[in-house]
């Protein structure tokens, strides 16, 4: 019940299951009605726990085991590297954002300096993104941006097999260019599309700081795909249920990486009977003050969370 998918992965698991008793309890036999031996639950669960790890570790997750204080529980906490999560990111057509420049809003495409013969403004922006180059003058510019530190070394050319017209290279020259100038943006609902690890579609999603440097994902974007890499192993739920595992969840988000404890939250919760008006945030995300990072009204400050 607890391995998802079809009934093959189903047997598959019990056939495992069955192996792994022989082994462990020296029994031919995995029930007491065929004359085979009886053990202790305790013995059975951490059997399966030890499936459980082993299996997340050969998927490719990285596992940190820690004894609890006083010896009764061990605690695993799942981490999903980076290219597993963007492997799982592509496979799932999961949605990111692409960066500001990549579509700076109306006021930036309609600049216009000067007015065509008709006496119709000429929208500089639009007329400078039309412009096709050649192949070697388009390796130039972006070998040009590679030394002045705006693009990373998988920019730094035209990618022949990704890249076939004058037109695909040219576009991603051009946005290359508005990146790195850092252009104003003023859209303020940028688009979002389907993530691919093609490198030549790379630098159109946004990047975010975090513990292990700039990433393309939020944190809800890493618990969501470390969920589903996990759920395609295991029903964590049947295991909760049948109390193989005590739980399963994520952990808070907003430490920035650092330890979580007591005091830790002690140092940064807001405690609403002493903070600032303007420290507390709304109690449910849909409401008006957390969308415009305002304040909440005093009397549902009690159930209000920090803004952060």
């Amino acid at each position: 019940q607890a391995i998802p998918g079809d009934e093959d992965r189903k047997t598959a698991g019990i056939e495992w299951l069955r192996q792994e008793w022989v082994s462990r309890f020296r029994t031919d036999t995995v029930s007491s009605a065929e004359g085979g031996d009886t053990v202790p639950l305790t013995a059975l669960q951490g059997l399966v726990r030890e499936h459980v790890v082993d299996r997340l570790t050969k998927a490719g997750l990285q596992l940190e085991l820690t004894l609890a204080q006083d010896g009764s529980k061990v605690f695993c906490r799942v981490r999903a590297p980076m290219a597993l999560l963007e492997r799982k990111a592509d496979e799932l057509n999961h949605k990111l954002k692409f960066r500001g420049e990549v579509d700076p809003g109306p006021e930036f495409w309609r600049k216009s300096a000067d007015q065509d013969a008709e006496g119709k403004p000429i929208f500089c922006e639009i007329v400078e993104e039309s412009i096709l180059y050649e192949k070697n003058q388009a390796n130039e510019l972006l070998e040009d941006l590679y030394r002045a530190g705006k693009v990373g070394p998988n920019d730094a050319a035209v990618f022949d097999e990704a890249e076939p017209t004058k037109k695909h290279w040219s576009r991603r020259v051009h946005t290359l260019e508005r990146i790195a100038d850092r252009v104003p943006v003023t859209n303020r609902f940028p688009a979002h599309a389907d993530f691919t690890t093609a490198p030549e579609s790379r630098h159109l999603y946004d990047e975010y700081p975090s513990v292990r440097g700039k990433t393309l994902f939020l944190p809800k974007d890493r618990l969501y795909l470390t969920s589903k890499i996990m759920d395609e192993h295991f029903d964590f739920g049947v295991l909760v249920e049948h109390k193989v595992v005590e739980q399963c969840l994520a952990l808070h988000d907003a430490n920035a990486g650092e330890s979580l404890t007591l005091e830790w939250f002690s140092d940064h919760w807001v405690l609403f009977w002493r903070s600032g008006p303007r420290d507390c945030g709304a109690p449910r995300v849909s409401m008006p003050q957390i969308d415009k990072g305002e304040a909440c009204q005093y009397w549902e400050r009690p159930w209000a969370q920090p803004l952060m």
